[in-house]
């Protein structure tokens, strides 16, 4: 049964394949590997040889024109009456994906002029310097720069620095820094000793440095600089060679400079190469080098540290974003012949420097920079874009001003503080204002009443900028945010990650009871009165979001109406750590230290295990990360669990698991399948069970393979972009 795909992406680029160049790379690099959008591109036809509609890749590709090279001129007007025409074939939802400010680009401006609630996002990938794009075409280029940035509804760029240039041009909405990526496979270099028979077929000598550059002939890639640091290197080292890679404008005047002192071939220019033989040429030679004088972002550069060779650039641009002086390259002054041969030759003469770069480098391409990670990032962007198709013309909110009101937030430890910091830093890169109150700031030193009035009056100062109050628990912030709601009759939403009252119950009140069981019993006046708080904030608030089917369940107890409930899960992130297993078997276990997550039993039954290493308790996020890395075991003895983040955590990186089935755990693991499952407290169940897996690897294997696959479920969610749309229907109906 063919998959069903979320909505189409409508590119408009002013060239594709055959042509190639960074744009066209990045089109088919991403569309390779997402498979869940229809893909159709609108682009200029340019020569007659090329087809009118096609199929390539996961692209339908149209060209528009007669065939010659003015066609991309007349694209904008093309690519409008093309999509009035083909406009009723598009499944929907539609967005519009706008490939640099090009011709291409233009006609999408002009048709989302057309088509105003249809979702534009534009992506920058240009290199030119910020002089130029302002002046070019009689300031022309800097007109469509203006109107087509603050015309889209999201921005994507390469590097931090066409994010910086997109805010000068006047971007109003989000700004996403999404890099270029590289195939590794096609770069890959097993064995970087030169052939024989390669050595032959381009005329290398055993013993010489061959220094090479990939670029267009332009005045920005400041060939010409190259080409002046080699004329002096070239006189201490007779046997090195520059191959240029590459055709433009410049070519004759470059071709001539060279001329000027190397009259036997040291300088090679090869012109033009085919994509795919590009690799060739890097994996023979010594250093890669484009002093450039602007640059978007250099992919040319990540490709030349994929294949294994050390890089000299300048810090200019998109560069700034991975060349690490002395750690992933060398950087060099513009226009500096001088200084660039001084860098050549200290990696000419220093073989462990030129061996730290290569390898620093390879690792930077192959965690950042690999497009099937650059993929998963467009794909979360574009199906962040569908849910603003999906509103009714007029009734969109684009940007939105939210109060978080939270009891703790970070340095502060616990899940409110890390989902409040998490909200606060992404939404404001998706176009929305976001201002923080937090309450164990406010209240710090003050007695309980008068901490919660104080909290209410910060709240009634904001509340007036606000369209709307997103709170984090029902008691310390959320009380305060339920009295000024009925003061002002400002919406708030309420997200929810436990039952607030059984857990100061329990840590506090001398309750011994389990959540579970705690809602089916009636306890103190005391406590009572608290749940009837907590009931009267979570009804009161006009959506409450919980991170689990179960907890939705514990909302409703509370008297919440089903409709009133939304379950987000919660967004995991890839632990980074590097495995390294110890020869001893280890278990880990960690979380905070409250009753319910049962260290103690866990400690109690170490002893029976003398030949497994126990590490079990309170960490850091820094020790955590080094006991994942040796870890063989995770446990998680949890008598109470809303949402974990821990067994995710751990599922992600393969680990076996042992757990109880308590709370939201039953949403995430699968006895036998994904994670052993132990009684709470029950310490023979749980001796048993930690026996069959240290005996068992190929149970350790099974469950380690399922837990990922089950992982991966999670790191795709996009939280944020569910909340969005919640946010968005609360402020158009209140």
């Amino acid at each position: 049964m063919p998959e069903k795909k979320q909505g189409t992406v409508i590119i408009f680029s002013h060239a594709y394949l055959p042509f190639l160049g960074g744009a066209e790379t990045a089109i088919k690099g991403i569309t390779d590997e997402i498979t869940n959008f229809n893909f159709i591109m609108i682009t200029a036809r340019t020569h007659r040889s090329l087809a009118r509609a096609e199929k390539i890749g996961n692209i339908m590709v149209y060209r528009l024109g007669f065939g010659f090279s003015f066609d991309k001129v007349f694209l904008p007007i093309f690519a409008f009456l093309k999509f009035l025409t083909l406009r009723k074939n598009f499944p929907r939802p539609i967005i519009f994906w706008g490939m640099m400010v090009s011709y291409g680009s233009i006609g999408a401006y002009f048709v989302k002029l057309l088509n105003p609630y249809i979702p534009f996002l534009l992506t920058l990938q240009e290199g030119d310097s910020e002089i130029h794009i302002r002046r070019a075409r009689f300031g022309l280029v800097g007109f469509f720069w203006r109107r087509l940035i603050k015309n889209a509804d999201k921005i994507q760029v390469i590097s931090s620095y066409l994010a910086d240039l997109a805010k000068s041009f006047g971007a109003r909405s989000q700004i996403e820094i999404i890099p270029n990526g590289v195939d590794l496979k096609k770069f890959e270099n097993p064995d970087r000793q030169k052939t024989l028979i390669l050595q032959q077929n381009l005329g290398i000598k055993p013993d010489e440095k061959i220094i090479i550059t990939v670029s267009r002939l332009v005045q920005k890639n400041a060939v010409d600089v190259l080409i002046k640091a080699f004329a002096i290197i070239y006189k201490k080292y007779p046997d090195a060679e520059l191959w240029i890679v590459g055709d433009g404008p410049e070519f004759e005047k470059l071709m001539a400079e060279a001329g000027k002192f190397s009259k036997d071939c040291a300088v090679k220019f090869f012109g033009n190469i085919p994509n795919e033989e590009i690799p060739k040429y890097l994996n023979e030679s010594y250093i890669f080098i484009r002093p450039s004088r602007s640059e978007g972002l250099g992919t040319a550069f990540l490709e030349a540290m994929a294949a294994g060779l050390p890089i000299i650039a300048t810090k200019v641009g998109g560069i700034r974003d991975f060349l690490q002086d002395g750690e992933t390259g060398l950087a060099v002054k513009v226009d500096d012949p001088k200084d660039l041969a001084e860098k050549i030759d200290r990696l000419f003469s220093d073989p462990a420097l030129r061996e730290k770069l290569i390898q620093n480098g390879w690792k930077l391409v192959e965690e950042k920079y690999q497009w099937s990670k650059i993929a998963a990032k467009m794909d979360k962007l574009f199906a962040s874009l569908l849910f603003l198709n999906s509103l009714p013309a007029g009734r969109r909110v684009k940007n939105m001003r939210i109060l978080i009101a939270t009891g703790i937030y970070p340095p502060d430890v616990g899940g409110p503080a890390t989902y409040s910091k998490y909200l606060a830093d992404e939404l404001p890169k998706r176009g929305h204002e976001v201002k923080v109150l937090v309450y164990s700031k406010i209240a710090r030193g003050i007695p309980k009443g008068f901490s919660h009035f104080r909290f209410l009056l910060a709240i009634l100062k904001k509340v007036g900028w606000a369209d709307l109050i997103l709170v984090t628990d029902t008691i310390s912030s959320g009380l305060p945010v339920y009295l000024a709601s009925l003061l002002t009759g400002k919406p708030y939403i309420l997200k929810i990650g436990g039952d607030y009252v059984w857990e100061q119950s329990f840590q506090r009140w001398g309750v011994l009871d389990l959540l579970d069981e705690f809602l089916k019993k009636k306890y103190g006046l005391k406590i009572e009165f608290m749940r009837r708080i907590q009931s009267r904030v979570a009804r009161h608030a006009k959506m409450v979001l919980t991170p689990s089917n179960y907890l939705a369940s514990v909302a409703m107890s509370w008297g919440v109406e089903e409709s009133r409930l939304s379950v987000i899960y919660n967004t995991v992130e890839m632990p980074k750590v590097l495995i390294s297993k110890s020869e001893k078997s280890v278990l880990f276990s960690f979380g905070r230290d409250v009753p319910w997550k049962g260290f103690e039993m866990l400690r109690e039954i170490a002893k029976d295990f003398p030949e497994a290493v126990f590490k079990i308790g309170e960490v850091s996020r820094e020790e955590r990360d080094r006991l994942f890395a040796v870890c063989n075991i995770f446990l998680l003895n949890t008598g109470y669990e809303g949402f974990s983040h821990q067994l995710l955590e751990a599922m992600a990186l393969g680990l076996p698991i042992i757990t109880t089935n308590a709370g939201g755990n039953k949403e995430i693991v699968r006895d036998g399948e994904n994670a052993l499952i132990a009684g709470y407290n029950d310490s023979g169940a749980w001796v048993k069970a930690i026996t069959r897996l240290l005996s068992d690897k190929n149970l350790q294997q099974k469950l380690s393979e399922n837990a990922k696959k089950t992982a991966q479920n999670f790191l795709q969610k996009d939280m944020i972009g569910e909340t969005l749309e919640i946010l968005n229907k609360i402020i158009r109906n209140k």
